[in-house]
């Protein structure tokens, strides 16, 4: 069985330490300001050349279900503070494949 991994990124923020990537059901958070309740999967930044970052959702410390989720990522700077979020509405997880061919051969 594969399954695709399900890759969340963006670019490199100068001055940020490290990214927090959040995801909730869909509608849980109406208001940013609610996130500071949500626990985030740490992401530190180690190689500051390059441009963009990349974050496999189905390996955070907290299982993703299969569905539709917010999924929301900040970027953190050395004091812990935190802007605004850039927000993926409704993002669908599928973590189950097809069922597998049954009927077949060669002609």
């Amino acid at each position: 069985m594969i399954i695709k991994k399900k890759i969340a990124y963006w670019g490199r923020v100068e001055g940020a330490v490290a990214y927090h990537v959040r995801v909730t059901d869909v509608g849980v958070i109406a208001d940013t300001k609610d996130l500071e309740f949500v626990k985030p999967q740490r992401i530190e930044q180690v190689d500051v050349s390059v441009p963009q970052i990349e974050f496999d959702i189905g390996s955070m410390d907290v299982p993703v279900a299969e569905g539709l989720h917010d999924v929301f990522i900040s970027s953190v700077d050395k004091f812990g503070n935190e802007p605004d979020p850039l927000e993926f509405r409704g993002a669908e997880f599928d973590f189950t494949p097809p069922p597998p061919v049954t009927v077949g051969g060669f002609r």
